[in-house]
């Protein structure tokens, strides 16, 4: 196996290096206030309802030994359960290769569905080439513009611990979404 060496990631970097400044800033306050917001999204609940056209988008998770582990399955379980409305237009799944696994988490995530976990057979987009949640969000925005779906509503399915980040991030991109707890 040739290992690539890649340049450093240096948005997320940035991404770190900012958040420890403001906690220390605020001493400790934005940490409470970031807490109280992530608990909030944790506790939304399920709503199956999609719009016309939605792309159901599941974020990738880091592989286990064994494939996609218990909480990245939930979360493709999820999609393919939302992705039986006839208002589903794609399935977006996002992850690149990171640590040592053999695949992307997006190539997993798809190789699991395809096990038959699909109801219904919907174009699946795989974006493979980000290692961070800020890229993922970053490379589907550029999908969706490529395919003209800018305003397409986005239906963004994880753990409900990452939702909020998820949708702060999502939110400071324009992505027009909505977030679904996958458990």
């Amino acid at each position: 196996m040739i290992h690539r060496s890649r340049p450093p990631d240096w948005d997320g970097l940035l991404t770190i290096a900012l958040a420890l400044v403001v906690l220390f800033a605020t001493l400790g306050l934005a940490y409470l206030h970031w807490l109280r917001r992530v608990i909030g999204s944790a506790r939304a609940p399920n709503d199956s309802r999609l719009e016309e056209h939605s792309w159901l988008v599941v974020p990738g998770k880091r592989l286990g030994r064994e494939g996609p582990d218990p909480e990245f399955r939930e979360r493709l379980d999820r999609a393919a359960a939302l992705a039986r409305s006839p208002c589903a237009a794609r399935l977006v799944i996002l992850g690149g290769r990171t640590a040592n696994a053999a695949v992307s988490e997006a190539r997993a995530g798809a190789e699991y569905l395809e096990a038959g976990r699909l109801s219904r057979k919907l174009p699946l987009i795989l974006e493979d080439q980000s290692r961070n949640t800020l890229t993922n969000l970053c490379n589907l925005r550029a999908l969706a513009v490529r395919d003209g779906a800018v305003q397409t509503p986005l239906v963004i399915v994880s753990n409900r611990y990452h939702l909020a980040r998820l949708g702060l991030m999502a939110a400071s991109l324009g992505l027009r979404h909505r977030l679904e707890p996958a458990e």
